[in-house]
């Protein structure tokens, strides 16, 4: 029994150098996610149609704040139409700057970001 505690110890102690001569590779480099893994992440998550489906959702919020701060009062043709206009500009202006194309990118950063914290 002794012998083999021996020998276990050697074993130790003489590999102990080589394994202080291996470089210890970078938390980042070792542990960042590749561009295609966090493709396959965001499709899982459904990322995309997420956040496409966000300037309706918002649309559909602010015709209920409307229909709320309105509270049945009748609205003239003018009035209408100055909402109307409002929604639609709303809806443009997070299409063009919270589309996908636009946002992939952050998404993707922001994700990695996450998963090396984490």
């Amino acid at each position: 029994m002794k012998v083999i505690v021996g020998v276990v110890l050697a074993l130790v102690i003489t590999s102990a150098p080589g394994f202080a001569q291996s470089p210890a590779p970078s938390s980042q480099s070792a542990s960042r996610p590749t561009d295609e893994s966090l493709r396959q992440l965001l499709g899982v998550m459904e990322a995309k149609k997420l956040v496409e489906g966000m300037p309706h959702q918002v649309d559909t919020m602010m015709a209920g704040m409307m229909q709320k701060l309105l509270d049945g009062q009748p609205v003239s043709p003018q009035q209408r139409q100055a909402i109307d206009s409002m929604r639609t500009k709303v809806h443009a202006f997070l299409k063009n700057e919270f589309g996908w194309d636009v946002m992939d990118p952050h998404i993707s950063e922001d994700l990695c970001r996450l998963i090396l914290a984490g």
